[in-house]
């Protein structure tokens, strides 16, 4: 090989690649254009070769340590490039990798909010027309007073319910764990082809639905939704969607397809990892709304300020899963 003729018909190649590493280490990857991305990738292929030839056909040791120095140089950024701090990752798990995958699931989630919908809607009405269910369906501690009775008693107590054996950071905790672990069994049981989880979502339903009642026929509905909804917008949605997961679990069982079982929970269970772990932070956020803004009543937390919150919070939180960053996340 005519190694005059070599350089002089490779160099320009050589410096192009050269001047993209210089702008590279100056302002990093993501300061290329697209077409110089691309411009970059056949570079180093291309030069990567250079170096082959090289290295067989020449002894020039200038050359060849010129040539190794800039496919190293390239090949750092090619293969190594330095993995983003955690706190960038976890900015972009929660700005688009988890709303984007819960609209990549709508329907799951939809069903699953239908159940648990219907629930609430068989356990208002159960209520009404079956005074004999009331004991079932009622949770025991709410049924020693009156939902009247238990109002005057807060109010009484300048609207803080007593938790003398829960301080507030100890209550906030012991709330998330038992979220957490409700909805886990509710992910979890999507094993059982699903049939658990449609059974604890109408069943969760039915109690919201048959306490909603029991408030309003003791005209004590503003204070029932100025309790649940604080906490409950956040944590019924988290619901919702372990309920929806669990469905995912479920498919393969019901849907064919062409490849194995095995190989189809290969592919579901990167976004059933990050669902959990978003869902868990919800979860987080909603234990310590209810241990603290939850538990605070009239007259020292007004009725219509938590409702205002309550509103605000479940309107971020409908934009925030279904409309946040829907056109960025989409390209």
């Amino acid at each position: 090989m005519d190694i005059e003729i070599f350089i002089q018909n490779r160099k320009s190649t050589w410096f192009e690649l050269e001047k993209l590493l210089d702008k590279i280490e100056d302002k990093g990857l993501k300061s290329l254009s697209h077409k110089e991305a691309r411009q970059f990738i056949s570079l180093y292929r291309s030069i990567s070769s250079d170096l082959n030839k090289a290295q067989t056909y020449t002894a020039n040791a200038q050359l060849n340590s010129y040539l190794h120095s800039l496919v190293a140089r390239a090949y750092v950024h090619v293969y190594h490039e330095e993995n983003p701090p955690i706190l960038q990752n976890v900015k972009k798990f929660f700005m688009s990798d988890y709303p984007w995958i819960l609209r990549k699931y709508w329907i799951p989630m939809l069903v699953s909010l239908m159940i648990f919908s219907s629930g609430m809607l068989f356990g208002a009405l159960a209520f009404v027309f079956d005074t004999d269910a009331h004991s079932v369906l009622i949770p025991g501690e709410h049924l020693v007073m009156t939902p009247s009775e238990r109002v005057q008693r807060i109010e009484k107590n300048n609207g803080i319910e007593s938790l003398d054996s829960f301080p507030s950071a100890t209550f906030s905790s012991f709330i998330f764990a038992n979220n957490v672990r409700v909805s886990l069994l509710v992910f979890a049981s999507g094993i059982s082809l699903g049939i658990i989880t449609v059974l604890l979502l109408f069943y969760n339903g039915i109690i919201l639905g048959a306490m909603a009642m029991y408030y309003h026929m003791y005209s004590e509905g503003v204070f029932f939704y100025a309790w649940i909804l604080p906490h409950g917008v956040v944590e019924l949605t988290a619901i919702v969607i372990a309920g929806g997961s669990g469905f995912l679990l479920a498919k393969p069982f019901f849907f064919s397809s062409n490849v194995t079982l095995k190989e189809q929970y290969s592919l579901l269970i990167k976004d059933l990892v990050k669902i959990v772990l978003g869902t868990s932070a919800l979860l987080l956020f909603a234990g310590i709304v209810e241990g603290t803004i939850s538990q605070i009543h009239a007259p020292r937390l007004p009725y219509w300020v938590k409702l205002v919150f309550s509103f605000l919070e479940g309107l971020l939180l409908f934009y925030y899963l279904i409309f946040f960053n829907r056109r960025k996340v989409r390209s």
